[in-house]
């Protein structure tokens, strides 16, 4: 646990370098998703807290199910900015990891990490909705991969 946390604020501190010269904007958000894990499909909620600027967005993410509850660390980044400057929609992707607590027979509870991608909708400056899928591989003896279909709501303070 000690190594997920030196890892956590390793990749905090390089993040917010990025935001150095940008205005930040904070959210909170809920979010459900549709997963699966070792051939078992269910749903869970969640919520979650970040901070974002132009092109990079962070968040911290808690999510539950009946087999899983999970604390992700999430960073994704604008892609074709310049394409989709006039557009409400705006494309991502990134990287997460964190630790997941599994009650799954044959699934450890351990470390998880893998990539990101989707899109947000803008509505206006204060929320937007943000559809994406998220793979997450546990780093346990028997590794078994995370697939999650979100769907979330954020609000911008």
């Amino acid at each position: 646990m000690k190594r997920f946390f030196k890892i956590y604020f390793i990749i905090i501190a390089l993040m917010s370098g990025s935001y150095a010269n940008d205005k930040l904007y904070q959210f909170m958000g809920i979010n459900s998703s549709i997963d699966m894990i070792d051939g078992k499909t269910n749903l869970s909620l969640g919520a979650k807290y970040g901070q974002q600027n132009g092109l990079w967005r962070t968040s911290l993410n808690l999510n539950a199910s009946a087999d899983y509850q999970a604390f992700i660390v999430q960073s994704d980044r604008a892609i074709f900015k310049e394409a989709f400057k006039t557009y409400q929609l705006k494309p991502y992707m990134g990287f997460a990891f964190g630790y997941m607590g599994s009650r799954l027979e044959g699934v450890e509870s351990g470390l998880v990490y893998g990539g990101n991608f989707g899109v947000n909708y803008v509505f206006n400056d204060r929320y937007d909705i943000d559809f994406g899928y998220r793979y997450l591989v546990t780093n346990g003896k028997n590794s078994a991969g995370l697939n999650n279909l979100i769907l979330s709501l954020h609000y911008f303070y």
